[in-house]
C-alpha cells in the first residue's frame, strides 16, 4: 500500500506526506460510518464434533511434533466439553454457546470426540482419557448401532432421514469414524467393540465396492480392522513422552501403532515390552534395536 501511494503521488505530482494524512482522515470517517449499521450476525457457538476432529489433531501433532502446547489445549478442550456438554442423564450435547448448551449429540460428536480421546490419551499416556474413550465409545455402540450392523445418524425422533451415512466427504462419515474407535479400543481394552466394528464393515461394503474412492476412511479403517490393531505394552516410564520407547513408536512404519500401560507385575522381569496384534504377542523386546525389528516385522506382515 505504502509503495503505491508513493508510486501514485509521483505520477501525479501530488505531496506524498498530504495524501497519507488524507487518506486517514477519510478511514477514519469511513470506519465511524459503517459503525452505524448493523454488523453481520457471529457464528461462535462451539459444536462438538469439530471440536473432538481438533483434539484428535492438535494431540497426534502435539506428540509427534513435540509441542506440548498442542497437547495441553486439547486438554483443556475435554474439560470444557465434560463440564459445559453433557446433559442432566450424562450424555454428550451438540453444541455449546452464551453459557448454554443443548441438542442431543449426533453420532459425528460422538465418534470424533472419541477419536479425539484416545488420541490425547496416546499424548499423555493419562489413563483417564482411555477410561473416557471407551465409556463414550460404549455409549455411542448403544445410542446409535443398528442390529444387522452400522451407525445411524441420529436418533432424533425429529429427524426427516435418519440413515447410515457412509460416504466419506471433505470430513469422514460418522459411522466409519465409529468402525476406527471401536478398531483402536479392541487392540487394547476388553469389550464388544470389535464385534461392532466388524458388523459395521459387513454392513457396507457392498456399497462402498461400487464407489471406493468415495469410501477412504472406511478403507483406513476396514484395513486396520483386516490387519488387527499393533499394540506396544510397556512400564509407564517407557510410555511417556519424549521416551526412546515413544519416539519409536510414532515414527514407526505403520498407520497406527498403539501405546498400552501395563503394570509391573504384568511384565516379564528384565524386558522392556512386547508388541501385540490382534490378540498374538511377539516375544517381549530387551532394547529399541529389538523393538524396531519387530514392528518392522508387523509391517511386513500388513
Amino acid at each position: 500500500m505504502d509503495k503505491d501511494v508513493r508510486e501514485y503521488c509521483r505520477n501525479k505530482g501530488l505531496n506524498e506526506l498530504d495524501i497519507v494524512a488524507r487518506l486517514k482522515r477519510a478511514k477514519l470517517s469511513l470506519k465511524k460510518a459503517r459503525e452505524k449499521r448493523q454488523r453481520p450476525a457471529l457464528d461462535d457457538k462451539v459444536l462438538l464434533d469439530w471440536n473432538g476432529l481438533m483434539i484428535a489433531a492438535l494431540s497426534k501433532a502435539g506428540r509427534v511434533l513435540e509441542i506440548s502446547d498442542y497437547v495441553d489445549e486439547a486438554e483443556r478442550c475435554v474439560w470444557f466439553i465434560e463440564k459445559n456438554m453433557v446433559a442432566g442423564d450424562g450424555k454428550l450435547l451438540h453444541r455449546y454457546r452464551g453459557g448454554r448448551s443443548g441438542i442431543n449429540a449426533f453420532l459425528t460428536d460422538y465418534s470424533y470426540y472419541a477419536w479425539g480421546l484416545i488420541e490425547l490419551n496416546q499424548a499423555t499416556m493419562k489413563e483417564q482419557y482411555l477410561d473416557l474413550a471407551s465409556k463414550r465409545v460404549i455409549e455411542m455402540n448403544e445410542l446409535f448401532s443398528e442390529p444387522e450392523g452400522g451407525f445411524v445418524i441420529s436418533r432424533d425422533k425429529d429427524m426427516i432421514a435418519n440413515e447410515i451415512e457412509v460416504y466419506d466427504g471433505a470430513i469422514p462419515s460418522g459411522n466409519n469414524v465409529a468402525i476406527y474407535v471401536n478398531t483402536l479400543l479392541s487392540g487394547i481394552l476388553e469389550g464388544d467393540f470389535q464385534k461392532f466394528a466388524e458388523k459395521a464393515i459387513k454392513r457396507s461394503s457392498g456399497e462402498v465396492a461400487v464407489h471406493p474412492e468415495a469410501h477412504s476412511f472406511f478403507a483406513i479403517s476396514s484395513i486396520l480392522h483386516r490387519d488387527g490393531v499393533t499394540s506396544v505394552k510397556v512400564g509407564k516410564e517407557y510410555a511417556m513422552p519424549g521416551s526412546a520407547i515413544r519416539k519409536k513408536v510414532d515414527r514407526a512404519p505403520l498407520f497406527d501403532v498403539i501405546i498400552s500401560v501395563q503394570k509391573e507385575d504384568e511384565l516379564l522381569k528384565g524386558t522392556m515390552g512386547q508388541v501385540c496384534s490382534s490378540r498374538t504377542c511377539l516375544s517381549p523386546f530387551e532394547n529399541i534395536e529389538e523393538l524396531n525389528l519387530q514392528l518392522k516385522r508387523e509391517k511386513r506382515k500388513s
